[in-house]
């Protein structure tokens, strides 16, 4: 009879004719391994969105409401990573619920998105 190695760290399987792997430590750590890849682009967006929205934050937090191009790159924010834009106005850049508005003259307005009920 032809034994069954697990997928993961290849012991031998003891239980059901149809099972992978020798336990769940196992099998979780295979499917990590096996989407780490997949997922390592959406990490380094998301990284880099938490810090851009962290620095606009900052920025409202120390009442700072017309930061310069300057200060921004300065504090390390990335211009080309937002989660969207204002459709009704295509000059506000979001990243979640904080945002900033260009303005002609190189500065830039923070902007802060408030929920309807």
């Amino acid at each position: 009879m032809c034994q069954k190695k697990c997928l993961d760290c290849g012991a031998v399987i003891q239980g059901r004719v149809d099972k992978k792997f020798c336990d769940d430590s196992c099998r979780i750590n295979f499917h990590n391994q096996k989407y780490k890849s997949k997922q390592a682009g959406f990490r380094k967006i998301e990284s880099v969105l938490r810090s851009n929205r962290k620095i606009l934050a900052q920025f409202l937090q120390e009442g700072v409401q017309m930061p310069s191009k300057e200060m921004l790159e300065q504090a390390g924010f990335n211009f080309d990573y937002f989660t969207h834009r204002d459709h009704q106005d295509p000059n506000h850049f979001y990243v979640y619920d904080v945002g900033i508005s260009a303005e002609p003259d190189a500065k830039y307005i923070l902007l802060k998105l408030i929920k309807k009920p």
